[in-house]
């Protein structure tokens, strides 16, 4: 395993949709960032992040954004299959058809897609978490920063 690039996807004026971007600073802030770790906030365009996904040239990327997961509270691990199957698309985004394009110009890539589940999607003057998805946040930062060994090969997985 080589680089890991984390995506964190959201609009930071609609309450919880900007799950996605907090973990991505929250991230930032708390794993040092070196070759093996690259995280990008890309907001609501993850077409516009492409290339830079592409030109870091990752092993593994995961997408990181509010979902309607039809759970209570939480976070959930989707599948490819999955985002492709139900049509998955967030903000200015076709996940699915990015899946497709980062796996033809890396196709040994393995793409995961986590959702975090939203209580909240009211206009907000900056990023503003309900209690809820700021603990889902912080549960999923702690899980990955755990995970990330950026001193020797990358080995990463979620189980969720």
């Amino acid at each position: 395993m080589g680089r890991i690039a984390v995506v964190g996807l959201g609009n930071e004026y609609r309450g919880d949709d900007a799950a996605g971007i907090a973990f991505a600073r929250m991230l930032k802030g708390r794993v040092k960032m070196g070759g093996k770790l690259v995280v990008i906030e890309a907001g609501m365009n993850l077409i516009a992040n492409l290339k830079e996904i592409e030109e870091c040239r990752p092993s593994r990327v995961l997408i990181v954004d509010a979902a309607d997961l039809r759970i209570n509270d939480g976070w959930r691990l989707i599948s490819e299959s999955e985002i492709v199957e139900r049509g998955i698309s967030t903000h200015e985004n076709n996940v699915a058809m990015c899946t497709r394009y980062l796996n033809a110009v890396l196709p040994q890539l393995d793409i995961m897609f986590v959702g975090i589940q939203f209580q909240d999607l009211n206009m907000t003057e900056s990023l503003e978490l309900s209690p809820k998805v700021s603990d889902s946040v912080r549960d999923l930062v702690d899980l990955v920063s755990e995970s990330v060994d950026l001193s020797g090969p990358s080995d990463f997985k979620i189980v969720g």
